[in-house]
């Protein structure tokens, strides 16, 4: 079984982007950032033309250009959804992943948002695929920066979610899927869910603690 550290997926510490910065611009990359950009499968032709791209410096980074388009190839974070539920009992859903990245680890469902979405759609959609469960949106949860050897840079979103409809059923990625108690929760796939289950614990005691 391939282990966080194998992956790459835990490598690093998922980033927390406060909501006063949600539709902001990050900040410039550090150099850990442009080291793992390098490590990846770097695009080589113009999308459009064919051309082979040029590196060069233009507003403050190394872009990618394509000389006869005289285009800028801007390579942007790609956004993800996560779904938070709990059932009546407060115990948390999860599934086990079917595919790498860490295949066999327990994570929250979630995946990426799609175009022409919100990043609350996408949430609901990725629940109702990976789960059969259909819901509402109850509230933001928190929202992190992390770089994946996989998929890049990711921008994570976290939701709370109640459950409305539907028939539990693990499908898409997730061969199994299942609520456990937030106290006996099984090591996460991923350091970002981690932190959003961290997260979550953090708001539910608020709310009790809250005459």
């Amino acid at each position: 079984m391939q282990n966080a550290e194998s992956s790459g997926e835990n490598l690093y510490s998922p980033i927390r982007i406060p909501k006063s910065a949600i539709g902001r611009t990050l900040e410039p990359s550090t150099p850990w950032t442009l080291l793992f950009i390098m490590a990846r499968k770097q695009l080589t032709y113009c999308g459009y033309c064919g051309t082979p791209y040029e590196r060069r410096d233009l507003e403050g980074r190394t872009r990618l250009y394509c000389p006869a388009c005289h285009e800028v190839r801007y390579e942007n974070p790609v956004p993800a959804a996560i779904a938070l539920v709990l059932n009546e009992q407060r115990q948390l859903l999860l599934g086990k992943r079917k595919n790498d990245p860490q295949r066999g680890h327990w994570c929250l469902p979630g995946g990426f948002i799609e175009l022409g979405e919100s990043m609350e759609q996408a949430a609901l959609r990725e629940l109702k695929e990976e789960t059969g469960l259909e819901g509402t949106i109850v509230s933001f949860v928190d929202c992190f920066y992390q770089e994946s050897r996989f998929y890049g840079s990711l921008i994570i979103f976290g939701y709370l979610i109640d459950i409305t409809a539907g028939e539990m059923q693990a499908d898409d990625d997730l061969e199994e899927v299942r609520f456990f108690a937030l106290d006996e929760l099984p090591a996460l796939a991923f350091e970002s869910h981690q932190k959003l289950v961290e997260q979550l614990k953090e708001k539910l005691r608020s709310e009790k603690s809250t005459p």
